[in-house]
């Protein structure tokens, strides 16, 4: 058997931690949306995403903590400074 190129393992799991980050974000920006849009007609909307961001804060804030990570690990500063 042919032994892998660690920079190819080392890109394959990075790509693996961008995948997860990107499911990650999708989830907070549709109840973000949920949130911060007030269409009278949507109740019912608003009340599934204040639901969804009670049953999901514990993900939600793990979520920010690895975004906060991550930019100060690549960027070397946080993301609201």
């Amino acid at each position: 058997m042919k032994e892998q190129d660690p920079t190819v393992a080392i890109f394959c799991a990075n790509l693996q931690r961008m995948r997860a980050l990107a499911c990650q974000l999708a989830l907070a920006r549709e109840i973000r949306n949920a949130f911060v849009h007030d269409y009278p007609d949507r109740h019912p909307k608003k009340a599934a995403a204040y639901n969804a961001a009670w049953r999901f804060s514990d993900y939600l804030l793990e979520v920010a903590e690895n975004l906060e990570a991550y930019s100060r690990r690549h960027h070397g500063k946080a993301l609201c400074d």
